[in-house]
């Protein structure tokens, strides 16, 4: 600023939606309260890109920390275990490198980028770890080979997400495809119980703003209605001691459901009333709850396998 050369561009990494804003704000704000000048010219000069990627990392373990040391001699205490799949998605903006000619896709807007992987990728993610868990699966590789879920989530994919998405380059049903041998990836040993992790922060990204725009068009939801039962169904048995929620809203959850009136009635009010999660709306839309109420009696009377299956065709 003072000698009048280029200002510096701040690309963000951070694994969340409309990075660049995020950081953008946070920025002026911490500059606001030291210069405000300073900050009308962070604000007018330096370019804050959003950024997605698109690449599976699941959470570091004790093999992978003795494999990378039998491999290299060096002992790490956080390698990064990474499929070979990986999209970087950039906003266009002025005096960044030249990442596309080496593989990054600069975009004039990352959003429908983001949307396609969070309802596309990380939907059928959060389906598999659900109802993988309460069948018992361990791990989204094993759950994805499973004959009913592997249906269920093309369905889900093809039927219930698909319609909803923004156009952008590519076939999303080619992708959807993609996504899933990705998942079939048996060396990611990606845990269910991990993916399953924050569902309150989870679910609304990846599957109830989906729910709800599939609503607004008439369009089934079923499926996706049976992925937010799952998850019901997965604070419940941690309400019973039967595992550990990790959620920063486990208490309030765990609460609810132990004070909750018996039967899918009862649990589906009950956690339809948390609105850091669900709309006020959902709990009296009978377009939003009765689906879900009925994929908690399909659960309870067929299992998690059998339920995903009459789900299927």
């Amino acid at each position: 600023r003072q000698h009048g050369v280029p200002p510096p561009v701040v690309v963000s990494c951070d694994n969340l939606p409309a990075n660049g804003a995020a950081a953008r704000g946070a920025v002026l704000r911490h500059a606001g309260e030291a210069d405000p000048e300073l900050a009308a010219w962070i604000d007018a000069e330096v370019a804050f890109p959003s950024t997605m990627v698109d690449r599976i990392v699941p959470a570091t373990t004790d093999n992978d920390r003795a494999l990378v040391g039998r491999a290299l001699g060096l002992d790490d205490a956080w390698p990064v275990h990474a499929e070979p799949y990986v999209e970087w998605v950039v906003e266009r903006v002025p005096g960044l490198p030249p990442w596309d000619s080496v593989g990054a896709r600069f975009v004039e807007s990352v959003e429908p980028w983001e949307t396609r992987k969070l309802r596309l990728l990380n939907g059928p993610h959060s389906a598999l770890a659900y109802l993988g868990l309460l069948a018992g699966i361990d791990t989204i590789a094993a759950a994805i080979t499973d004959p009913a879920l592997a249906g269920f989530v093309d369905a889900l994919a093809v039927d219930e997400i698909v319609p909803t998405l923004p156009p952008v380059d590519g076939d999303p049903v080619e992708y959807a495809a993609t996504v899933r041998r990705r998942f079939a990836n048996p060396a990611l040993a990606h845990r269910t119980a991990q993916v399953a992790e924050d569902g309150s922060h989870k679910l609304p990204q990846r599957i109830l703003r989906t729910l709800r725009e599939q609503v607004e068009q008439g369009a089934s939801v079923d499926r996706l209605a049976l992925v937010v039962a799952a998850w019901m169904r997965h604070v419940e048995r941690c309400a019973r001691g039967e595992a550990t929620l990790i959620d920063p809203l486990a208490d309030e959850l765990t609460g609810r459901v132990r004070s909750a009136e018996p039967g899918a009635d009862g649990l589906a009010d009950a956690l339809l009333e948390v609105t850091p999660i669900f709309d006020p709306a959902d709990r009296t839309d009978p377009a939003v709850r009765d689906p879900i109420v009925a994929g908690l009696r399909l659960l309870e009377e067929r299992g998690p396998l059998a339920a995903a299956a009459a789900l299927t065709a």
